[in-house]
């Protein structure tokens, strides 16, 4: 979940030897549409992006084939689900594998659906009345 940019900017901090922009990438769980062992009524909404905390994504090109996978190989990202990665360990996993990679608009939308749940309105807090607020006093939330 962490940009793209943050972690180009970070590599070339480590190459200059100066302390990283970022030491903790954002990562989110991933998982099969196949796999999620969700049923058709929690899945249809969340292949129609209708779920929040759920977000899908069309069968990914590989890194070296240019071809995409099976039909079958649409994700899930799961945003209730989040974890932090030192940026060291990540880049060292990267260069050990293929991945995948994802190309706009998935890119965009994907951050954009991420922003979206982590800015969701919460419940509506009160706002307190302040005329008659005098330092030291506690704030009175009754309306």
């Amino acid at each position: 979940m962490s940009q793209t940019c943050d972690l180009e900017r970070s590599a070339e901090d480590a190459k200059r030897g100066d302390p990283l922009r970022i030491a903790q990438v954002v990562c989110c769980r991933t998982l099969q549409v196949k796999d999620s062992g969700l049923g058709k009524k929690k899945l249809d909404p969340a292949l129609k992006q209708n779920t929040s905390f759920l977000h899908c994504l069309p069968p990914l090109e590989t890194a070296d084939t240019d071809t995409t996978s099976d039909v079958g190989e649409w994700w899930l990202i799961h945003f209730n689900d989040v974890l932090t990665l030192p940026y060291t360990y990540v880049v060292q996993f990267a260069s050990t594998r293929e991945r995948s990679r994802l190309d706009s608009p998935h890119r965009e939308s994907l951050s954009h659906r991420f922003g979206d749940f982590f800015s969701r309105p919460a419940v509506d807090v009160p706002t307190p009345d302040l005329s008659a607020y005098k330092a030291g006093q506690p704030l009175d939330l009754r309306r």
